[in-house]
Order: structure tokens, then C-alpha cells, then sequence
């Protein structure tokens, strides 16, 4: 009895409302059938593709992106500069570096330099207090690295084949491994489009970033709340890309991360021996390259 109630109540609250044709279907007050004139479908725009693997709503094949970043830089000389800085909450510094890797042409001969400022160090590492650390290479026989420790001396190593093969792909990598490796999986929108006829970079940002793929410190915190913003060509070469991220020390102290990487010198970027070469060679009883 509720159930019938009800259905009458409704029928009523749709005649009230004009509803009349859902009530009768297509019977018109004079009996003879009306003709049903069908609702326009809208048109699905399809979104417009901006670089191989960008469209105007996003990254839509992290591969394809990565593919023409590489691409961009294959057989062509590069320099690459990484900026990665903790802060608590106050803005003081927890820990700092800068890196910088130049890379030849041929891929094989690298320079790559990393500066440390302000490190606040774990109890836990053993490792040697050091604010400079460089690994060079020829591309051929040679590859030494050199640590400039906090009291100004300088420690050399001559690398072994096995680690100057490890030290050959992680350093003169273009990089487009690691963006496809963020952005998999991640949700991406276009946040802004070139308006100077000039400068044609996209700025794209993704968020819900895979943390394994993000630098931390010594402490348990997982990384959080991370966004990647990346200014893009229309050939799909990352001009430079910046990485923001929170999480804290191993006593729960908060901290935020940025992480900037910039790409500069394409096709010019020349990789000198380093000051330091003769003396390494010396110590090290490495063999040089003539």
C-alpha cells in the first residue's frame, strides 16, 4: 500500500511539474502518436596534441615523452645542473648540493661534480665528511675521482672497470628515464602554454608521484604531498624540471624538499680535463689517456 502511495504521489509531482510526456510516453491528447525528436549528442573534442607524448589535457604517454627528451640530446654534448635543498619548516637549510655533469657528444667522456653546503649528517653514516666529490672520465681507459674533503686535502681513487660502467649509464643519461619513471602513473594537467612567439615551453605539472623515485634522507618518512612541474618543447625536449616534496629527519622533524634539474650548453658543452688530472694520475698509478 506504501509502494502504490507513492507511485501516486510522484505521478502528481510530475504532472505538477510539466512532465506530462513522461507520463504518457508518445500518446498526444488527440490519440495519434507523436514524433520524438532526438537530443542533440555533444561533440567529444579531442584533446590537441602539443609534443610527442603532451597533449592539451596532460602527459598522455610518459614513454613517448621521455623517447624525444633523449632523443633531443643523442650525439650531442650537454650540461646538466641539479640543485637539491631540505628546509625545515623556518627555511634553514638542513642539507644542500649542487651537482653538475657535462657530457660529451660521444656520451663517453663525462665531468660530473657534485658541491655539498650545509649537510647535517646521521649518527649512522660512516661516511668520510667530504663537501666535494667529482668522478671524470675519458670515455676510454680512464676514470678517476677525486674527494675534496672538509679540511681542503684531496683524496683520489682510480675507478674499476665494473663501477665505470655503472658510473657510464647513470651519468650521461639524458635523463628522459627518470621522467618517464615519475610521471607513470601520475596525474598530469597543462598549466600553461607559451603566449611570446619566442619561448615555446609547456609547463606541465603532475602529482600522486611514485615515491621510490624520490630522494630522501636517512630518517623512515616517506615523501609526501609531491608535485613535478616540467616546461616542455613542442619536440618534447624538458628544458628543466623542479621537484617539491615533504618529509623529515629520522626524529620526525619536518622538512621540504626541492629538487630543480636544468639542461643548458646543448651541442657546446665541452668536457675538459680536470685541474686535478695530473696529480690523480700520479697517486693513483692510473693509466692516462693521451
Amino acid at each position: 500500500m506504501g509502494r502504490a502511495i507513492g507511485s501516486c504521489v510522484l505521478v502528481c509531482l510530475l504532472v505538477l511539474a510539466g512532465c506530462s510526456g513522461l507520463i504518457y510516453g508518445n500518446e498526444r491528447s488527440d490519440g495519434s502518436a507523436a514524433s520524438v525528436t532526438p537530443a542533440p549528442v555533444p561533440a567529444i573534442e579531442e584533446a590537441e596534441r602539443l609534443a610527442p607524448g603532451l597533449t592539451t589535457d596532460g602527459v598522455r604517454n610518459a614513454s613517448t615523452l621521455a623517447d624525444a627528451h633523449n632523443e633531443t640530446l643523442r650525439n650531442r654534448s650537454f650540461t646538466e645542473r641539479t640543485s637539491l635543498v631540505f628546509r625545515y619548516s623556518n627555511g634553514t637549510a638542513y642539507r644542500e648540493l649542487n651537482r653538475t655533469t657535462r657530457v660529451s657528444e660521444t656520451g663517453g667522456r663525462f665531468h660530473y661534480v657534485v658541491r655539498r653546503g650545509t649537510w647535517t649528517r646521521s649518527d649512522r653514516s660512516s661516511r668520510p665528511p667530504s663537501r666535494r666529490f667529482e668522478l671524470w672520465s675519458d670515455g676510454d681507459r680512464t676514470t678517476l675521482r677525486a674527494d675534496t674533503l672538509v679540511n681542503g686535502t684531496r683524496q683520489y681513487y682510480e675507478i674499476s672497470s665494473r663501477e665505470e660502467e655503472l658510473y657510464q649509464r647513470w651519468f650521461t643519461e639524458p635523463g628522459g628515464g627518470r621522467l618517464a619513471l615519475l610521471l607513470n602513473g601520475s596525474d598530469t594537467r597543462l598549466t600553461e602554454r607559451p603566449n611570446r612567439s619566442d619561448v615555446q615551453l609547456y609547463r606541465v605539472v603532475a602529482t600522486d608521484l611514485p615515491d621510490r623515485w624520490l630522494s630522501t634522507v636517512d630518517g623512515p618518512a616517506p615523501p609526501r604531498n609531491a608535485t613535478l612541474s616540467l616546461f616542455v618543447s613542442p619536440r618534447g625536449f624538458v628544458h628543466r624540471y623542479e621537484i617539491r616534496y615533504d618529509t623529515a629527519t629520522d626524529d620526525g622533524t619536518p622538512l621540504t624538499v626541492t629538487q630543480q634539474v636544468h639542461y643548458s650548453e646543448i651541442g657546446v658543452t665541452t668536457v675538459p680535463r680536470p685541474s686535478w688530472y695530473g696529480e690523480a694520475i700520479n697517486r693513483t698509478n692510473a693509466t692516462g689517456s693521451s
